[in-house]
């Protein structure tokens, strides 16, 4: 094991800094039926998730050592969005027409067909010195799941109000994976097309 350097230590971090986690950028794709939120709903995220990942596995035990093997997708974490209310309480109406776009309360809870509901929610973490992106994540398929209560207190006072919504998505990406992610999302996308005109003419 190589010794431990403090001098290559700070030389490290000097060369190249580390990263900020107040420095981000978020852009939400609502989906058409909905409409698009603009600048401002994405400018009143508060706090956002890097959300993590797990692969699925089982314990082989077929004989001698058991083993942890891999299977099938990886689990995605839930993703969760704080915004700040502005006041005429509009990021909250926003989630609510997202959300009640998925099940309809007021058309006997009809529920919309999947392509119909779902969106994306890109993630720009920026470097601090350039503001130029470090990092970015893309969550495909997303749709707020579940908008968090909010409590209200006669005793606060000069305190702003605040939405949480958790938002479930089929898979993330970052540049690396994008290219192999955005084939299957290409594949996937003619099934489905396919399951509901049965037209095979269409990239079969």
């Amino acid at each position: 094991m190589p010794n431990f350097s403090v001098k290559e230590f700070t030389s490290q971090i000097a060369k190249k800094g580390l990263a900020s986690p107040n420095k981000f950028r978020v852009t939400i794709d609502m989906p058409q039926q909905i409409g698009t939120p603009g600048e401002p709903f994405n400018l009143m995220v508060e706090n956002i998730d890097l959300a993590g990942r797990n692969v699925n596995s089982v314990i082989n035990i077929e004989y001698g050592v058991r083993r942890e093997v891999a299977y099938n997708a990886p689990a995605y974490d839930a993703l969760n969005i704080t915004f700040l209310c502005s006041q005429n309480m509009n990021e909250k109406r926003k989630l609510e027409q997202w959300n009640n776009h998925v099940v309809k309360i007021n058309d006997g809870f009809n529920v919309e067909y999947y392509d119909n509901y779902v969106g994306s929610v890109t993630v720009q973490v920026l470097n601090k010195q350039d503001l130029t992106v470090a990092y970015e994540v893309r969550y495909r398929e997303a749709y707020p799941k579940v908008i968090n209560a909010i409590p209200l207190n006669h005793s606060t006072t000069n305190q702003t109000m605040r939405v949480t919504a958790s938002f479930v998505y089929s898979y993330y990406e970052t540049p690396a994976t994008a290219t192999q992610l955005d084939a299957n999302q290409f594949t996937n996308d003619r099934i489905r097309e396919f399951q509901r005109t049965g037209d095979s003419s269409r990239g079969f």
